[in-house]
């Protein structure tokens, strides 16, 4: 977005009177020049950004700080080298009045596009904050900082500016770089008024940190609190002093731990490291007092200090399981703390805590520990903690531990059908020869419903399909287990009396897909293409598996895209972010065809030229796209809540803001730059 302005400034600078028409053209620019040199800079240390244009005054800097080598930097020659090299390496070209006029009659155009009266705000430089979101985002960050000083807005106010667009990071600079010489309470405000997604987080501590300060002024009745402190970086949290620690009660505000859940793993260092080495390791953990206050401050403890823990005598140990099972950890705390618990309370953490020990302390909890609870209630409690998961991240080797607890006989051949219901879903840890070992009998429908998991790989599950084939169960039974469907050969999904109806288990047949191997899934695209462009078979594969359509050439995905763009519609707005996060699998030449051919649609470009609508790039909100009011967005500080909000408008858009992935580099020097 820098680059943006220094157009518009080298714009100014560039073009004459004789250039333009003489009118609100000139008065344009040059009102645009002068703010924009009178306004401060986003440096470290503010200042107007007169002091660094024009360029030339760069040369003179130089000279000042005695650069080395600067009477060479300072030559023709290496400035023209220099932009030699801007242009083969960076593709920047050098401005001069042509290039210049491009971009000033692409700004007069968005210009002239405005309302009179907005038009009127905007060159009286008086215009409110209402005036100001009417205005293309672009330009809400290209005006310089006096349209946005004389707002009158609180620092609430200035959130709301940021949380009408929430992926647009430019706009939390700015109004950062706005605020950051107001009061604490004002800054304090904006920062626990946003509502921007996780991501942002780290951008957020940047502008805390290395511009805003956390000082505490003396004229202000309000200070930071824990959740805007939290996103400072670690080397910023490290350089406190003692006196602003204390000034901003920073350990009563650190009893939060509905915040501290929110922290990245090193801030929690950097925040335990600062807290006690101002606060000692007492008030941490030295007594029951402290470890109920601050105790999940140790999630960010280094080893050596939780191994003091171990055989403390003024410590309970069931406040440190507490801890264990409130705060989330790195595994290797965890193995730390769970050495200074007492048996009784390791029993009762072992569930929650079993995937982040080391395996010698599942086997001693297993060798040494009189369980409360039989193996079977044991085992059905870690299957609900473990196999429930979307993803199982349990490491193998504390799998296999607990596993081999529930397997008495490794003799497979002689297994009985209670020896298989005992293993359960921790089969997953046969191989498939040997589970083709154990007698055909045992797999009947009710096994396969204890022992089937998502855990199972493609050659497990084939080798539980052929057990349940050998006994005629896929006879006797009207459908087959859903997970079971990742197992069927490529013959049988394209047989005539396959085990499924495709209208019926589509989706499940489509999850089942993500195992497939190639061959099985050309045999899915198969008996799929008679439907494929129906939109409720689209929308089960896109919001499932949209690999199926890999096989699509781009000539046939733009001649269909509007059966695509149905198919997402169909679905409607639950979902939608579903759809969004799945169509990015898509192949990405599907995608740059879906936004080549979502440019050639009418209202796609701004006329005359080819350059796109930004709007219908982006798929924002606009007068002729009201939002429906009934439809609540289930996630309002979702990086696309904007492009949901477009979702539900009745006037339909082609969603080209879904396939930006797909952007070529013809289509990227399509977008307007303003």
């Amino acid at each position: 977005m820098l680059t943006v302005v220094l157009l518009f400034v080298a714009a100014a600078s560039a073009l004459s009177d004789e250039d333009l028409e003489p009118g609100q053209e000139v008065q344009i620019l040059k009102s645009l020049a002068l703010k924009f040199r009178t306004a401060e800079n986003d440096f470290t240390q503010a200042s107007p950004n007169s002091a660094y244009f024009p360029f030339v005054k760069s040369r003179k800097e130089n000279e000042r700080i005695k650069r080395l080598n600067s009477s060479t930097i300072n030559s023709d020659v290496y400035m023209k080298k220099i932009t030699e090299q801007l242009k083969t390496w960076r593709g920047f070209e050098e401005i001069d009045s042509a290039v210049a006029l491009t971009y000033a009659n692409l700004m007069f155009e968005t210009f002239y596009n405005l309302s009179p009266d907005l038009r009127t705000s905007f060159l009286q430089s008086s215009m409110s904050a209402d005036d100001l979101q009417k205005l293309p985002l672009s330009w809400q960050y290209l005006l310089p900082h006096q349209f946005y000083d004389d707002l009158g807005l609180d620092g609430a106010g200035f959130a709301e500016l940021v949380n009408s667009s929430p992926g647009n990071t430019a706009m939390l600079y700015k109004i950062a770089m706005v605020l950051r010489d107001e009061a604490v309470d004002m800054r304090d405000a904006f920062m626990n008024n946003l509502n921007l997604p996780d991501q942002y987080r780290e951008d957020m501590g940047y502008v805390l940190g290395y511009r805003w300060g956390i000082e505490s002024e003396a004229d202000s009745n309000f200070d930071y609190t824990m959740s805007t402190l939290l996103h400072l970086p670690s080397d910023v949290v490290m350089g406190i002093n003692n006196a602003t620690f204390d000034n901003l009660n920073i350990a009563d505000k650190l009893e939060d731990t509905s915040m501290w859940g929110l922290a990245s793993p090193q801030s929690k260092v950097a925040w335990f490291t600062k807290f006690e080495g101002r606060k000692g390791w007492r008030e941490v953990a030295g007594t029951p007092h402290h470890m109920v206050r601050h105790g999940h401050l140790l999630s960010g403890a280094p080893l050596d200090k939780l191994r003091e823990l171990k055989g403390n005598k003024e410590i309970e140990t069931s406040l440190l399981a507490e801890v264990l099972d409130n705060t989330e950890m790195n595994p290797l705390r965890v193995q730390e703390l769970w050495e200074a618990l007492a048996d009784v309370d390791r029993e009762k953490s072992f569930i929650s805590q079993a995937s982040n020990l080391d395996v010698s302390q599942i086997l001693s909890h297993y060798d040494t520990l009189n369980l409360v609870h039989t193996p079977h209630q044991h085992h059905v409690m870690l299957e609900n903690a473990w196999f429930a998961q979307d993803k199982f991240n349990v490491p193998w080797v504390n799998f296999l531990a607990i596993s081999f607890s529930y397997m008495n006989n490794e003799e497979f051949v002689s297994w009985t059908y209670k020896e298989l219901q005992d293993l359960g879903m921790f089969v997953a840890i046969l191989s498939p020869a040997e589970i083709d070992l154990i007698p055909a009998d045992d797999f009947n429908t009710t096994m396969l419903s204890t022992i089937l998991s998502s855990t199972l790989s493609l050659p497990q599950l084939n080798s539980i399909y052929l057990k349940y084939l050998d006994n005629n169960y896929l006879v006797a039974d009207a459908t087959l287990n859903p997970l079971l469907l990742s197992a069927l050969p490529s013959a049988t999904i394209l047989s005539a009396n396959p085990p499924f109806i495709w209208s019926q288990d589509k989706t499940n047949l489509l999850t089942a897909s993500a195992k497939y191997s190639p061959g099985q899934m050309h045999s899915l695209h198969e008996i799929s293409k008679p439907g494929h462009w129906a939109p409720s078979n689209l929308s089960a594969i896109l919001s499932t598996h949209p690999q199926c359509m890999s096989d699509v050439n781009p000539q046939e995905f733009r001649a269909k895209l509007d059966s695509v763009v149905s198919a997402i519609y169909t679905a409607g707005p639950d979902k939608f972010h579903v759809i969004a996060t799945k169509v990015q699998k898509l192949p990405r030449h599907l995608l740059m065809a879906w936004l080549e051919e979502a440019h050639t649609r009418p209202g796609s470009k701004r006329m005359p030229g080819e350059w796109w609508n930004s709007d219908v790039l982006l798929d924002r909100v606009t007068s002729t796209s009201i939002p429906d009011s009934g439809t609540i967005n289930p996630f309002p500080s979702h990086p696309m809540a904007v492009q949901f909000d477009r979702f539900t408008s009745a006037n339909r858009s082609m969603l080209a803001s879904l396939a930006l992935a797909g952007m070529s580099c013809h289509c990227i020097n399509l977008v307007e730059t303003p």
